[in-house]
């Protein structure tokens, strides 16, 4: 076995474990957004297809199966990063959807400038990277999804 299949197994293994060992008692309510599964059936179609391709992602689909949709989120992130090939590219955002991000982003202060720069020369590509990797330095400026059944910010 080599290292990378140590590495997966020791991250689905040990949460596993300790969450055996050491049980907590959750609030009963919707987790919402950030502990379901992307994109739900697209989800499960990911890992199909990455299977297909010959890739093994069965720790990921375990920790599916006994519903820990946080540990596999942090595992296909995982696996990503091992394997950047395999990562679907995002869709471009819209140019009006992103000129509103970027408004705001300026209002609160954000030097947002190179972004608008390159939205304004009309290479949304080259946009939507910069405010990817914005975020990746400042991802408390990211605006959080509302809980299911709540509506956004108005």
């Amino acid at each position: 076995m080599n290292l990378r299949i140590y590495f997966i197994i020791a991250i689905v293994v040990i949460p596993l474990c300790a969450g055996a060992i050491f049980p907590v008692m959750a609030e009963d309510k919707d987790q919402g957004f950030r502990d379901a599964p992307p994109n739900g059936d697209g989800f499960i179609k990911t890992l199909q297809n990455l299977t297909a391709r010959g890739y093994d992602v069965s720790t990921i689909q375990a920790a599916v199966n006994i519903g820990d949709n946080q540990t596999a989120r942090k595992l296909l992130n995982t696996f990503y990063e091992m394997y950047p090939e395999t990562k679907p590219e995002m869709p471009v955002m819209s140019a009006d959807r992103m000129k509103g991000i970027i408004s705001n982003l300026s209002q609160k202060g954000n030097d947002v400038s190179q972004i608008q720069k390159s939205l304004d020369a009309g290479d949304i590509k080259a946009a939507q990277n910069l405010l990817d990797a914005f975020y990746k330095e400042h991802p408390d400026q990211r605006q959080t999804p509302p809980a299911r059944g709540e509506k956004p910010p108005q």
